[in-house]
């Protein structure tokens, strides 16, 4: 990878973040909405809620007599952290406890956010069923919990109001932004509007601010880097708007709002919550794995992460595929890096005469420029001819960069020896270290085409900032960036003689 290459990647990320930070932000415009102050009516003291728990595909999943329904979901398969027992589970993934919890927008009826009812347990064709149902002299309300998957849930919620009634139903999941959390950056609410893409919400950024958003939503969520929990407008339910609303200081919650329709309210969604597996999502709902954040280039990192699926049955082993994956685009770009470098050779031929042009018509730019353009035409050098490939390899590289960082197949995916988890950091810092000495010999065999001092001076130092960029990645990038600069090297030493051959 040549300089231009790494400033153009540096410049990107920078650019990529700054978007993140701005432009999440969704589309649509703020609506104001006026606080309705929710105050539950006093009651006797009662037992704790009961709660009913089955197993299914995915794991345990406990349902709770009470506020929030779903109160636990454990993932069996995934492992919170490398070698321990511990599942990843619903907490570890939103932080704010339970979830789907069902509340009105009168203040009449606050107490019914805690309401317990009867809860019970069935069978039906080896299916099991939650179901819970309420009832008082104002009001009947029923759930329905059916598995449909290994990581899918069918939720049915009714209600009949017999006296007067709200106007509108809230369902809301909820997510907090725990500093401590090494996927802060990562968590996010998540909505898409129909017939649109998916927009973010970053949990990080806080306070949220509350918000309507007007369209009506195929399915909202609460997500980070590797997992998703999400409800789904079902099929044959008219799909509902939402509401994103400030937790506290620290979090966020989204709602799917229902009108109430002759003192009556009928809604069937899909729960999923699991990995975020880009074919799984898929079958789903057609825009759930929107919920994969790929960034800018997502139209280049889903072949790239299909061409890593392919690999990895020949090796069975996610870093060897990440080696072969940049090998192979190494090999395709090489086209590119051939016109590129070639153009820096001639750049690097005629940087002395254009310095002297520089020194002898430092007080006319005009003439300056002019003497420069003969100059470069004299040499056949063009300066678009040298940036035109960097640009097409830059969303290649970016989108690999995406496709590595957000993978649920490096999730505690072992490489070799030291690196037995390709989603976190080198825990011996080798890989990184290895790559600021390979980006350093790489430099060292590049053209130099920069005639500024300082600019030189910082281009030395660039090998070491990628090391410590590196420091606190997952080990599976920073396999990429080492992979990716061994390549370069071998590919200038080809180019170097190539183009001596050409001179």
């Amino acid at each position: 990878m040549d300089r231009n290459t790494l400033l153009t990647i540096v410049l990107s990320m920078g650019i990529y973040a700054g978007w993140y930070k701005f432009y999440v932000e969704p589309r649509q415009q703020t609506v104001k909405i006026e606080e309705t102050v929710v105050v539950a009516p006093k009651t006797t003291p009662h037992e704790p809620s009961k709660t009913q728990r089955i197993s299914f595909g995915s794991g345990d999943v406990r349902v709770a007599n009470g506020g929030g329904f779903l109160k636990e979901w454990h993932l069996k398969d995934y492992a919170l952290k490398l070698n321990t027992k511990g599942a990843v589970d619903l907490d570890s993934l939103t932080h704010a406890g339970a979830q789907i919890t069902l509340a009105f927008d009168h203040p009449d009826f606050a107490y019914l956010y805690h309401a317990e009812g009867q809860l019970t347990t069935t069978s039906i064709n080896n299916v099991p069923h939650i179901e819970w149902h309420y009832s008082d002299p104002n009001v009947q309300l029923s759930k329905k919990f059916v598995p449909m998957g290994t990581n899918l849930a069918h939720l049915t919620i009714d209600g009949t109001f017999l006296q007067h009634a709200p106007e509108t139903a809230f369902i809301s999941l909820s997510g907090v932004a725990s500093q401590e959390d090494a996927d802060l950056a990562d968590r996010q609410i998540i909505y898409a509007p129909h017939d649109d893409s998916m927009d973010r919400v970053p949990l990080s950024k806080t306070p949220i601010e509350q918000r309507a958003l007007p369209w009506s939503l195929d399915y909202i969520g609460i997500t980070n880097r590797y997992f998703l929990l999400a409800l789904l407008s079902g099929p044959g339910t008219k799909a509902p708007q939402g509401l994103i609303q400030p937790r506290g200081t620290d979090g966020g919650i989204v709602s799917l709002l229902y009108p109430l329709e002759h003192k009556k309210f009928h809604t069937e969604l899909d729960v999923y919550f699991g990995p975020k597996e880009h074919d799984v999502l898929r079958t789903i709902h057609p825009k759930l794995d929107q919920a994969i954040d790929f960034g800018w280039f997502g139209i280049v990192a889903k072949p790239i992460s299909n061409l890593l699926h392919t690999l990895y049955p020949f090796v069975h082993n996610y870093g060897l595929a990440i080696i072969l994956l940049t090998l192979l685009l190494k090999a395709l770009t090489y086209p590119l890096t051939y016109q590129s470098m070639k153009n820096m050779k001639k750049m690097a031929t005629i940087q002395p005469l254009m310095q002297k042009l520089r020194d002898e018509h430092k007080d006319n730019k005009e003439v300056l420029n002019k003497e420069m353009m003969i100059l470069m035409r004299k040499h056949g050098y063009n300066p678009a001819a040298g940036c035109l490939p960097i640009f097409i390899q830059m969303p290649v590289f970016y989108a690999l960069y995406r496709v590595l960082y957000t993978s649920i197949d490096l999730y505690h995916a072992p490489f070799v020896l030291w690196i037995q988890d390709l989603s976190s950091k080198d825990p011996w810092y080798v890989t990184p270290i290895l790559l600021s000495g390979t980006m350093y010999l790489q430099q060292r065999l590049t053209p130099n085409t920069i005639s500024d001092p300082v600019q030189a001076k910082m281009m030395q130092f660039m090998p070491l900032f990628f090391g410590v960029f590196m420091l606190g990645l997952p080990a599976g990038l920073t396999l990429y960036m080492l992979t990716n600069a061994l390549a370069s090297i071998l590919q200038q030493l080809i180019l170097n003689r190539t183009l001596h051959a050409d001179k």
